[in-house]
């Protein structure tokens, strides 16, 4: 995709059972962007989301009741690290519950590994830039008849 103030590029590589994609943003510096790959897994229930462990990890409102303390007052998220953000375990799956939590994690690395063999692996680099993972982990509490947010 090539647009006045920046070109965007994909190149897709095909190796045995894998597929490698690759995205590079060329912009002037100081050019603002805003980059999603938005991957919708249909995962079992032994699933694990590999991130960097420790990292800064921003969760929002829908996980107040899942929480081990209170929710911060007018607080637009809620601040803890990967993999149990304030109590709440994130990199497991385990069986629906009727939850669905919405995470932004400060690292630009995830792997998701569901059973002996399937890997999903990304990551994001920006030279000099922040990046970060966000995640919607679904275990029923996002029906697929009528989404709607969940409030705490």
């Amino acid at each position: 995709m090539d647009c006045d103030r920046f070109t965007l590029a994909r190149a897709v590589r095909v190796t045995g059972e894998a597929t490698e994609v690759h995205y590079t943003l060329t912009a002037d510096p100081g050019y603002r962007f805003v980059w999603a790959a938005h991957a919708l897994l249909d995962l079992s229930q032994d699933a694990v989301l590999r991130l960097d462990h420790g990292a800064r990890t921003r969760i929002h409102p829908e996980a107040a009741p899942l929480l081990d303390r209170p929710w911060p007052t007018d607080a637009p998220w809620a601040e803890g690290v990967w993999p149990e953000p304030l109590g709440l375990r994130l990199d497991r799956f385990g069986p629906d519950d009727g939850t669905a939590v919405g995470a932004v994690v400060d690292t630009g690395r995830a792997c998701v590994h569901d059973g002996p063999t399937d890997r999903l692996a990304l990551s994001v680099e920006a030279g000099g830039q922040p990046v970060s993972v966000a995640l919607w982990r679904n275990l029923g509490g996002f029906p697929r008849t009528a989404p709607t947010a969940v409030r705490a």
